[in-house]
């Protein structure tokens, strides 16, 4: 899973507002919202299915320009990676938007 430079920056700004923040965090603390991030990263079936959209699309483009070879198509080449880009782009805001929440909601119950 690559995230975009974008979504790297939302994540990096996140924990390292929750890091900064004048509330002290223990290793056992840091060590839970790690933990927090990884499953829900593995266990949102969102994510799971904008992970499969990613995949076929991804076939479909390489199938595209397997085809392609022989017909030359820009068109057809531009669709396939129009297509893929799509579902990169929302696999990448799924993950991103999931993240956004998790530490949201850390961040919430630490501070209560």
């Amino acid at each position: 899973m690559r995230l975009s430079i974008k979504n790297k920056f939302i994540v990096l700004f996140l924990v390292g507002s929750i890091l900064l923040s004048p509330t002290t965090i223990s290793a056992a603390e840091e060590l839970e919202i790690i933990t927090a991030i990884e499953k829900v990263l593995a266990e949102n079936s969102e994510l799971e299915i904008a992970g499969l959209k990613l995949e076929n699309a991804k076939f479909d483009y390489q199938k595209s320009r397997a085809d392609n070879l022989t017909t030359n198509s820009k068109r057809a080449k531009l669709e396939a990676k129009i297509n893929y880009l799509e579902a990169q782009e929302q696999y990448y805001n799924q993950q991103s938007q999931l993240l956004q929440e998790t530490l949201n909601n850390y961040t919430a119950v630490l501070l209560y």
